[in-house]
């Protein structure tokens, strides 16, 4: 077992602002949208992948990197360029932006907030399910 990782399964759910919805929709107040959805973690590299997030905007894959201090992701749709989020744990609660930096000079980012959560029962069960797909018919 020495140098082997242990791989753990995470839900992780939130919100971001959107600054450009809520130009759209005269909004008075900065909308927030939320997120939600699961990755599966390696203890040893630190990093998480096979993941997938689902939105107003729809289903994304998500990688990227978490240690008690930090948390930083790619949210990846089927169309599009990636979205990236870095976040500072506070209170137990990982808060940060989102950003977006298209070749064509588009640039957009806001606020987010989320919360990640290790999923204890059974995870096993749970991750072959959802190599299955039978998982993320529900998030």
């Amino acid at each position: 077992m020495v140098g082997e990782s242990k791989i753990d399964l995470y839900s992780i759910c939130g919100f971001f602002s959107d600054p450009n919805f809520t130009k759209r929709t005269q909004s008075e107040t900065i909308i927030k949208l939320g997120f939600g959805g699961y990755f599966k973690y390696n203890q040893l590299t630190k990093k998480f992948g096979d993941g997938r997030l689902i939105d107003i905007l729809g289903p994304a894959s998500i990688q990227g990197f978490m240690d008690n201090e930090k948390l930083e992701f790619e949210k990846n749709y089927d169309r599009g360029v990636p979205i990236k989020y870095k976040f500072k744990k506070i209170n137990n609660l990982w808060h940060g932006e989102w950003k977006i930096n298209r070749h064509d000079g588009y640039n957009a980012k806001g606020e987010s907030v989320a919360l990640t959560s290790l999923v204890t029962e059974n995870a096993e069960s749970i991750i072959c399910r959802t190599e299955g797909n039978v998982l993320g018919q529900f998030i």
